[in-house]
Parts: structure tokens; sequence; C-alpha cells
């Protein structure tokens, strides 16, 4: 019998995983594929990565919002180069945000600041009693104003008598904030000089920079940089064009916001509170109705300011150039010492009036009102001319 030799075909993978080359193949190969189950494992993977992503995003997103105004400077200053940028507006109306404080910290004035050593604290106001005619009257115009909230405090000095009406609480103080850093500029003065030191000179001169130029009131923000102004000067125009850049450069010639808060505490005054530079918009600098009229009869207080100065504060007050408030309702023979102020949400105006009759008495009135509500400044008309016609 013949041996038949048996070749055996192999398939192309089968040769491939036997590490030999089929030598032909009768037929195609069929081949089935499944469909790839996916992997749980990687899925899951994926997913925690993307939502780290996203976590970190916000992160980064918030951290530069915190710290955007440490930018603030650069945008401005490639505003033209990026004139699609977008930046914050505060850059424009209030770049004195960006002022360094080595007395601030988490956006928080310390009240704390350089010793007060023979600084004299300020004399309260010691009222005889209330005067109630006056009082029931105040109350009377206050209840026709209903979207309105104020603060009202009256003394009289020849009767000792005082009206009180939400004269402790807290009001934004808006530009009536400066008379107290007029105050500082002269009682500084004084305690230098008791302890043996140069006072401060009036004559003495600041130079406007950049830094210091900001909006809102008064006409220095327009002016051209590295040019110097005395003392004198700017405190004028911070007392009566309400000038903004002015009031910046004396807190900082006074030791910054944390010196001048410092020195309110020594005076007595736990409720007058300078949080920001102006302009200061939002109305985060307090103060109280009462507070500021216990600064006004310290003017006075020759132990806490001299002669000289006082007679210096009262030249800047004395010409106010913001007619609208008091000053309408004091006739041209009276002497209306005062400082007003200004902001959406808060209209006030506090000061000595000197009669033409010899009589003498301090009014405040300061009033919270929805933006620019022009119903305050019907209110603090009435209330001056109650005043006036009460106490003349």
């Amino acid at each position: 019998m013949q041996n038949t030799k048996v070749i055996t075909k192999r398939t192309s993978k089968e040769a491939y995983f036997q590490g030999a080359r089929a030598p032909y193949v009768t037929q195609p190969n069929v081949y089935t594929f499944k469909k790839r189950q996916p992997n749980n494992k990687s899925k899951n993977k994926s997913f925690l990565k993307t939502l780290a992503l996203i976590f970190w995003t916000i992160c980064i997103g918030f951290s530069i919002k915190a710290n955007y105004s440490n930018f603030l400077g650069p945008v401005y200053i490639n505003r033209i180069e990026n004139k699609s940028l977008n930046f914050d507006a505060k850059t424009i109306y209030a770049p004195t945000l960006n002022y360094m404080n080595n007395l601030n910290l988490f956006n928080l004035n310390l009240l704390s600041g350089v010793p007060e050593t023979g600084r004299e604290r300020i004399i309260p106001i010691v009222s005889s009693g209330e005067n109630i005619i006056l009082k029931n009257e105040i109350n009377n115009i206050l209840k026709g104003y209903s979207k309105l909230h104020a603060g009202v405090f009256v003394y009289d000095y020849m009767s000792g008598k005082t009206v009180e009406i939400n004269s402790d609480e807290i009001f934004p103080a808006a530009s009536i904030i400066k008379i107290p850093v007029l105050l500082e500029m002269f009682n500084r003065s004084k305690a230098l000089s008791e302890e043996g030191f140069s006072p401060i000179d009036l004559n003495q001169k600041m130079t406007f920079k950049e830094l210091h130029r900001t909006e809102g009131s008064g006409n220095l923000q327009f002016k051209s940089a590295n040019v110097e102004y005395t003392l004198d000067y700017l405190a004028k125009i911070m007392i009566r064009s309400s000038d903004n850049s002015a009031t910046n450069m004396l807190i900082e010639n006074e030791g910054g916001i944390g010196q001048v808060n410092a020195s309110l505490r020594h005076w007595g005054l736990n409720k007058t509170q300078i949080s920001n530079w102006l302009p200061d918009i939002e109305g985060t600098n307090t103060t109280t109705p009462k507070d500021i009229a216990t600064m006004l009869y310290n003017i006075d207080n020759q132990n806490f300011l001299t002669l000289q100065s006082a007679a210096n504060i009262k030249e800047y007050m004395s010409k106010v150039e913001n007619r609208t408030l008091f000053k309408s309702q004091i006739p041209d023979s009276a002497v209306l010492v005062h400082k007003t102020g200004d902001i959406g949400k808060m209209l006030g105006d506090a000061g000595i009036v000197y009669t033409e009759s010899g009589k003498k008495f301090i009014i405040v009135t300061m009033v919270k009102r929805p933006h620019n509500d022009y119903g305050a400044r019907e209110l603090i008309q009435k209330v001056a001319h109650a005043v006036y016609d009460n106490l003349n």
C-alpha cells in the first residue's frame, strides 16, 4: 500500500503563533470580534481627574479675586495697550485702596498705634437735661420721612440741654470723617510741643504723588503730580471743598489709618472708625452723631487744642463750600463752623452755630437713605431750621 503524505493545512493565525508561515490557505478565515467592554476603573479615574481640575480652577479663581487689588496698578497702566481688558472701576475712583498700612491685617485695621503718652483725652458733653419741646418738634419732622432713618444730636451751650435721637447709633461717616483727621493734626502738634519737640509747622510741605490721586470731591485730583503743598493748604481744601486727595495725604502724614484710629480710642471715642482711604463710597468709615458732637465740643478745650489751633480749625470750617444743608437755614448774620458728608447711602451735616444774639449751639444730623434719596436734604434743612428757631 502506497503511503500517502498528509499535509496539515494551517491557518495563518495558527502559523503565526507557531512561528511558521502558512504555505497556503484554502479559504479565508472568518474572525469574530467581541465588542470591548468599558474599563470601569479607567472611567472612574478620568472622572476624578475632571473633578480635581474643576476644583483647582475654582480655587485659583477665588485666589485671584481675593488678591485682585494687588494687580490693579498694572491693569490700569496697560489699559491703553489692552483696550478690551476688563478691570475694577475702583482703580479709577479709589486708587488709594492699594495703600499699604502696617497696621492692616486680613483687611481689618488694628486699633493700635504709636503710644499716646502725654496726649489728653477729650471732655465728654454733660447734659443738664432734655429740651423736650425741640425734641418733639424734630420727631414730628422725622415722621414725615418714613424711608429715611436719622440720627440727631443737639447741645445748647447756654442751658446745657441736649436733644438726642439715635445719637449713639453708628452711621456711615462720608466726608464728616474729615473732622477727626483735622483734629488729629492739631492735637498731635500740641502733644509734640508739650513733649519738647517742634510742633507741626503748617508751612511744612508734602509732595502730591500719583498714589494720592483719587476721585470724588476736590480738585487736587486734577493737578500735576510731584508738586509740593503746605499742610495748611491741604487742611483748607480738605474741609472747604472736601478734597479726598488732600485728606489721604494728611492721614498719611499723621501715621496712617491705624494711627488715627489709635488716637480716637485714646480720646475715648469708641464708635468712630476709619476703615478705608477716601473716597469711601461704600460707607465703611463710621461714626455716631454724639461722637462728632463731642469732637466739635472739644475744639475749645485748651487741654486738647491750643487757642491758635482752635482758631485755624474754625477758620477752615467756617468757609465750607456746600451751602445746601445747614447753611441754607442759617442767616448770614450767624457764623456756622461745620462739615458736610454726602454719599449714596448717607447725607449729613455737623457744626457749631454762633448766632447774632450771642448764643451758641452744636447740631449734628446724619441720615441713612435709599441711594441718593433727595428727601434727606429736605429733612436736614427742616431740622436745622427748627433748631435755630428754638435756640436763637
